[in-house]
């Protein structure tokens, strides 16, 4: 009795340490190769290529082909043009339109994100007000967030 005893102790004392935390899913930058910026360029193009519904799983599993198949039929100055490219877009910035996709996409995950650490780490509150030019140029406002 008292060695079973003494196994479930152990075995819950193992159990109620704390785990390490695991890595955040959200990276705050983002390091533009040719390929990504091609695929961000001629996204439209791979996209009527697939002929399936956005998000399908057809269209899943057929984009890394038809991807490869629009990237090999570039001629080589274009990826000349395009490794260019991406070299100023990890210098300086990517294009407006492509931001407006990322802010849509991301930005409240990415505020909630930064604003949760805060507050784990410092204890601060933070209060974020988002605002940013869409892909059409219009200004669009996210509101005010507080996260605690």
């Amino acid at each position: 009795m008292k060695c079973t005893l003494k196994i479930y102790k152990q075995w819950l004392q193992n159990q109620s340490r704390r785990k390490k935390d695991s890595k955040p899913l959200i990276k705050y930058g983002r390091h533009w190769t040719a390929r990504k910026v091609l695929i961000q360029t001629y996204k439209h193009l791979i996209r009527e290529e697939t002929g399936e519904m956005a998000g399908s799983e057809e269209m899943i599993s057929k984009w890394p082909r038809v991807a490869k198949s629009v990237i090999d039929g570039l001629s080589v100055e274009e990826r000349e043009q395009v490794a260019a490219m991406a070299e100023i877009w990890n210098n300086q910035a990517a294009p407006p339109d492509v931001q407006a996709k990322l802010a849509k996409s991301k930005g409240t995950e990415m505020i909630e994100h930064f604003a949760t650490e805060m507050f784990k780490q410092a204890g601060m509150r933070v209060c974020v007000l988002s605002a940013w030019n869409n892909s059409t140029g219009k200004l669009m406002l996210g509101g005010c967030v507080v996260y605690y």
